[in-house]
């Protein structure tokens, strides 16, 4: 049977680079440009997109509610790095990235699928 509070977790997390904006927020309050740097790759129109989710699911918030104040972590959003780093370790230990490389091609916008997955 499936468990509704897991799917909900895997969709927040399984959205890309979410869990990289919580990890980076995990070493303290930052400023949007710091957390861009921090996060190769992404660009500015989907770091304030994921942003505004994170907020929106009360995982992140502005230190003082400004609109130019850093961004840190809720209660709620530190108690994911524990679920994160656990993540972390095991796709270390199982060369997940090494297998999901040679499992993957790239789509037209050049971000990598699973062969035989559909989107």
């Amino acid at each position: 049977m499936l468990c509704p509070a897991l799917l909900a977790a895997m969709a927040l997390l399984g959205k890309r680079w979410n869990g990289l904006v919580i990890q980076a927020l995990g070493t303290g309050p930052q400023r949007f440009v710091d957390i861009r740097r921090g996060i190769p790759g992404i660009s500015d129109a989907v770091l304030a997109r994921r942003l505004g989710e994170l907020q929106h699911c009360e995982l992140i918030e502005r230190v003082d509610g400004a609109t130019r104040a850093p961004y840190r972590l809720t209660a709620k959003g530190r108690d994911l790095l524990p679920v994160l780093d656990a993540l972390t370790a095991w796709a270390e230990r199982w060369s997940v990235a090494e297998h999901l490389a040679a499992a993957c091609v790239k789509d037209i916008a050049g971000d990598p699928v699973l062969q035989g997955a559909r989107r």
